[in-house]
């Protein structure tokens, strides 16, 4: 909100491609301290509370005669988790298309969750823990980015494990996989050699195949937007989705 614009009134920001291991883009000030990083943009209520908080998209415009877009890839961590892990229960809920995080909020939550699973603060939760869990997340950690308490955490951790055994067996196998010969290989091709402790290797390593496969997913797109769509201007590269502009006649 306070960030500074350009002399022109632009919001602008640098973009660093090859800040990553897991090929994503990340986003800071530019070289003369203005602009912000707009990565991950809030939302304008807060997500566990629901308190109403400055709309920062909407101050987000596109230039005169342009239309905004942002195509999306829709639970695209959890698709790429599902795939390497091959976890039954994760893929069949993609299939079914269900709502991943709200199928889960009842899952693990029952009736607290409300009848569609998007009751707060559960639908959050289980939203935003099953993330931290597809990648090692511990209790502890946990408890501490989602504001509740490390037995409360423990609860979910172990409905999560009984929900999708598949997931605890992938990690079991990346980590027979590291320890053998500390190289991991994702769906590209592209392989992570792990030079530190094995013993902290894990959640680098999970984080790299399901973060990473989706930003290898995410460029190529907009590499194909930059070349192939006429008048296709590229502005943000976020974790899972495209924003760009276009002449409304176009």
């Amino acid at each position: 909100i306070r960030m500074r614009l350009e002399p022109n009134g632009r919001m602008r920001t640098s973009w660093n491609t090859t800040g990553a291991e897991t090929f994503r883009w990340s986003s800071s000030t530019n070289a003369f301290w203005r602009g912000a990083n707009l990565e991950n943009i809030a939302k304008p209520f807060h997500s566990m509370t629901g308190a109403i908080l400055p709309n920062l998209r909407a101050a987000i415009i596109p230039d005169r005669g342009k239309l905004l877009w942002e195509p999306d890839l829709a639970g695209a961590d959890a698709q790429a988790v599902a795939r390497d892990s091959g976890d039954v229960v994760l893929q069949q809920m993609f299939r079914e298309k269900v709502k991943i995080h709200a199928e889960r909020a009842k899952l693990v939550y029952g009736a607290s969750a409300g009848p569609d699973g998007r009751r707060e603060p559960y639908y959050t939760l289980a939203k935003k823990g099953g993330h931290l869990w597809h990648y090692c997340g511990k209790s502890r950690t946990m408890a501490t980015s989602l504001g509740i308490t490390v037995g409360e955490a423990d609860r979910l951790v172990a409905r999560l494990a009984g929900i999708h055994p598949g997931i605890p067996a992938w990690w079991r196998r990346l980590d027979a996989q590291v320890r053998a010969n500390r190289t991991i290989t994702n769906a590209f091709g592209y392989r992570y050699v792990w030079f530190g402790r094995i013993e902290d290797a894990l959640p680098k390593v999970t984080a790299w195949i399901g973060q990473g496969t989706v930003a290898c997913v995410i460029n190529r797109a907009a590499a194909n937007v930059y070349a192939t769509v006429p008048g296709g201007e590229l502005l943000m590269n976020q974790p899972d989705s495209l924003v760009g502009q276009t002449d409304l006649d176009r």
